[in-house]
C-alpha cells in the first residue's frame, strides 16, 4: 500500500503527458473496455448518420433574395420551390397530336401527387418546346421549402405512366438535392473500399508487421465510426449538410492513421532502446502524444471558427470536424497508448519482412536529407516557396458558386435531364432569377405600368439576359409583381 502510495505521489510529480501516459499504461484494459463501450454505443447510431443530413444550406433568411421570397410566397402565393418535368422522345415531333396525347398520358397524374400545388406547362409556354431536339419540359410548383423539396420526389415519381415513345426525367434543385444525398453516400461506400486496402498496404510496407499496420487502421476506424455518431446527435440539435458526411470520413480516417503511425513509430523506436514497458509507453505519450495533441487542437480550433457563420453548410462542416479532430486525438492519445500497453514487444508480430532494432537510425537517409536541409535553409526555403505559388495560382482564376445539378456525376439520371435541358434551352431557361418588385401604389395603375416597362426594357438591353416575364397579380390594391429573369 505504501508503495502505492509513493508511486501515486511520484505520477503527480510528473508532467501532463507523462502523467497520462503512465495511467494509460496503468490501466490499460480499463481505458481499452470504455472505448470497446463507446464503440458498441455508435454502432446502431452511425449507420443513420446519412439519413439525418440534409442537402442546401446555403440561404439565410436575412438575405434580400430570401426577403423577396418570402413576400412573394405571403403576398402573392408563389410557391416556395419547383420542379422540372423533361419530356422527350426519339420518334414523336412536340407539338403534334401523338406526341401531346402522349406526353399528356405520361404525366397526367402529377397534378394530383403530394405537395404539387400547380404547374406552368409547355402548352401554354411556347419557351419550354425545342421541335428540333424533340424536348420539352413542365415546371411543377411545389408547397415545400427548397431544402425540403426532395420529399415530394417519391409521389411525384409515383404518378407518372410509362408510355411508349416517351421519356420523363426529373431535373431541378429537388432532384438534384436528392440525388447529392445518394452519391454522396454511394461515394463514401466505394472511397471507404479503396481507400482502406491501400492504406493498409502502404502501413504494411512501412511496418513491416501486419501487427503495427493494424493498429493506425483499427484506431482510424473507430475514430470514424464515433464521430459519424456523434454527427448523428448534433444532426438531432441543428441542421447538418450532407457534404460533412465526406469531410468526417476523410478527416476522421486521416487524422487517425496519421496521429496513430506517430505513436506507433515512437513506441517502436523505445522500445529499442531497452528499459520498461511502462517508460516506452510513458515516453511515447509524452513526445509524440504531445504532437498530435497540439497538432489536433489546431486543427480543431480552426474548423470550430466556421461554426461562427450564419449559413448552414459552414457552420456543419465546422462543427462536423472539430467533433471528427477531437475524437481522433482523444483516440490517439489513449486508446493506442492502451493497446501498446498491452501487446509491448508484440506489436512487431506477423512481420513480412526483417525488421530492424527500432533504434534512431542517424546515418540513414532521412536523416541525411535533414542535415543537408539544415546546412542550407535558405537554398531550400527559397525554391520550395516558389514551387508551392506556382502550385497556387490557378486559385486566383477560382469562380465560387451555389452548386448545382452539374456537379453530379453523369451517369445520374438528373444530371442527364439538366444536360438535355441545357443543350435545348441554354443555361439559365429553366432556372431564371427572380425578381420582387413592389410599386407606390397598385401594380395596374398606369403610371407604374409604364415604369415597370421602362425598367424592364432597360434589362432586356443587357446582353446576359435572354428575356424577361412577368407575373402580375390581377388583384389591382396588391403592391408587388414578380419577373424572372432568363440568362443566357
Amino acid at each position: 500500500m505504501a508503495q502505492r502510495r509513493r508511486v501515486a505521489r511520484a505520477a503527480r510529480r510528473l508532467p501532463p503527458f507523462e502523467r497520462l501516459g503512465a495511467f494509460v499504461h496503468a490501466h490499460a484494459r480499463l481505458v481499452i473496455g470504455a472505448w470497446v463501450l463507446i464503440v458498441l454505443c455508435a454502432l446502431p447510431f452511425a449507420p443513420q448518420a446519412p439519413g439525418a443530413l440534409q442537402a442546401g444550406g446555403f440561404d439565410l433568411p436575412t438575405l434580400e433574395s430570401a426577403r423577396s421570397r418570402t413576400a412573394l410566397e405571403s403576398e402573392l402565393g408563389a410557391p416556395p420551390s419547383a420542379l422540372v418535368l423533361a419530356i422527350s422522345s426519339s420518334t414523336l415531333i412536340p407539338g403534334t397530336p401523338q406526341f401531346e396525347t402522349a406526353a399528356q398520358r405520361a404525366v397526367a397524374g402529377v397534378a394530383s401527387a403530394p405537395h404539387v400545388v400547380g404547374s406552368r406547362s409547355h402548352l401554354i409556354a411556347p419557351t419550354q418546346v425545342n421541335v428540333e431536339k424533340k424536348i420539352v419540359y413542365d415546371v411543377i410548383l411545389l408547397d415545400l421549402k427548397p431544402d425540403d423539396s426532395p420529399a415530394a420526389l417519391e409521389g411525384i415519381q409515383a404518378a407518372l405512366v410509362e408510355v411508349d415513345g416517351i421519356k420523363v426525367a426529373l431535373a431541378g434543385g429537388p432532384s438534384f438535392y436528392a440525388d447529392i444525398q445518394i452519391v454522396s453516400e454511394t461515394d463514401l461506400q466505394r472511397s471507404e473500399l479503396i481507400s482502406l486496402p491501400l492504406a493498409a498496404i502502404v502501413l504494411l510496407l512501412v511496418f513491416g508487421s501486419a501487427v503495427a499496420a493494424g493498429l493506425p487502421l483499427a484506431v482510424g476506424g473507430a475514430t470514424v465510426l464515433v464521430a459519424l455518431a456523434a454527427i448523428f446527435g448534433a444532426a438531432q440539435a441543428t441542421r447538418m449538410s450532407i457534404f460533412v458526411l465526406n469531410l468526417t470520413t476523410l478527416l476522421g480516417l486521416g487524422l487517425g492513421v496519421d496521429y496513430s503511425l506517430l505513436l506507433v513509430s515512437r513506441f517502436r523506436e523505445e522500445l529499442g532502446r531497452g528499459g520498461k514497458l511502462g517508460d516506452a509507453v510513458q515516453r511515447t505519450v509524452a513526445t509524440a502524444g504531445r504532437a498530435v495533441f497540439f497538432s489536433g487542437v489546431t486543427v480543431m480550433l480552426g474548423l470550430a471558427g466556421l461554426a461562427l457563420f450564419d449559413f448552414a453548410i459552414l457552420r456543419s462542416i465546422g462543427i462536423a470536424g472539430a467533433i471528427t479532430v477531437a475524437i481522433a486525438v482523444a483516440s490517439s492519445v489513449t486508446l493506442m497508448p492502451a493497446i501498446l500497453s498491452i501487446l509491448g514487444p508484440r506489436v512487431n508480430r506477423l512481420a513480412i519482412r526483417r525488421l530492424g532494432s527500432g533504434k534512431v537510425n542517424e546515418r540513414g537517409p532521412w536523416a541525411r536529407l535533414a542535415r543537408a536541409v539544415m546546412r542550407r535553409p535558405v537554398a531550400v526555403a527559397l525554391p520550395t516557396l516558389a514551387l508551392l505559388i506556382a502550385l497556387g495560382t490557378p486559385w486566383l482564376g477560382v469562380r465560387f458558386n451555389a452548386p448545382d445539378g452539374s456537379i453530379l456525376p453523369e451517369r445520374v439520371p438528373s444530371r442527364q435531364a439538366l444536360d438535355a435541358l441545357t443543350d435545348a434551352f441554354g443555361e439559365g431557361s429553366f432556372s431564371p432569377m427572380t425578381a420582387a418588385v413592389r410599386t407606390d401604389g397598385p401594380v395596374t395603375s398606369a403610371a407604374n405600368i409604364k415604369l415597370l416597362y421602362d425598367w424592364v426594357q432597360a434589362l432586356q438591353a443587357d446582353p446576359r439576359v435572354a428575356r424577361v416575364d412577368s407575373i402580375v397579380s390581377i388583384d389591382p390594391r396588391l403592391t408587388l409583381t414578380q419577373y424572372q429573369l432568363l440568362y443566357s
